[in-house]
């Protein structure tokens, strides 16, 4: 190949020229290289200074503060000599308390009997009654003539109308008698007479043992009460 080109004079002008190039460029390239190494040092060690010489620089702060308060010395009272203080007590005292009266013993006229006798004197006093604390003597039962008011009603409710007499037109009334308790309950209804027999018994039991009162009361105590009543059944 090479006596190829030494045949060939512009192959071999070429050639050199190449190659010429080819090692300026490659030397270029070192040298650039080089450059840039030994540079690499100095520019690192630039920036690692930088923030050194900003470590230098002190900050200052400025603190604002109150000025002290000076408080006033409290002043001193000036002592009073010892005498005016004495006079003037004696004046509030001799002010403030009223003078004593003076009392003289009262003169008797009349002469004492030194010879009579000397002992205690026994006055006559008068028979103490006793009286007994215990409460009334009470008994089971009450009439409505013997307790202290008449019986109040509280809860009293109408009868029922039979429906049979209401159909029929039947009238009539009930004689009932019952017990009121010390409670105010009705107890022990009984039917005295009736008009018809049979007809209103029934609604009258069942109405009057609903019936509540105002318990009687014999002495202000509540007792046992019989009372009697009449209910009448009219149509309207």
């Amino acid at each position: 190949m090479i006596a190829e080109i030494l045949k060939k004079p512009d192959a071999h002008f070429r050639w050199l020229k190449t190659g010429s190039m080819w090692t300026g460029s490659i030397i270029l390239a070192i040298f650039l290289n080089l450059a840039l190494f030994s540079l690499m040092p100095r520019l690192i060690q630039s920036n690692h200074k930088q923030p050194q010489e900003y470590d230098k620089i002190q900050t200052v702060d400025f603190i604002r503060m109150k000025p002290k308060e000076i408080s006033p010395k409290p002043r001193e009272k000036k002592k009073e000599p010892e005498k005016k203080a004495l006079e003037k007590q004696n004046i509030v005292k001799s002010a403030t308390s009223p003078p004593k009266p003076s009392f003289k013993k009262p003169e008797l006229p009349i002469e004492l009997n030194a010879r009579l006798p000397v002992g205690a004197i026994q006055l006559p006093a008068p028979d103490i009654k006793s009286i007994s604390m215990e409460g009334p003597d009470l008994k089971d039962f009450y009439d409505v003539g013997e307790i202290d008011s008449p019986l109040t009603p509280v809860v009293q409710m109408h009868p029922v109308y039979p429906m049979i007499a209401k159909r029929q037109g039947i009238e009539g009334w009930v004689k009932v008698r019952f017990l009121v308790t010390e409670t105010g309950r009705v107890e022990k209804v009984a039917i005295l007479d009736a008009q018809p027999v049979n007809i209103f018994d029934q609604a009258v039991t069942q109405c009057v043992n609903a019936w509540r009162f105002k318990p009687g009361t014999v002495e202000g105590i509540p007792v046992n009460v019989w009372a009697e009543t009449v209910i009448r059944f009219e149509l309207e």
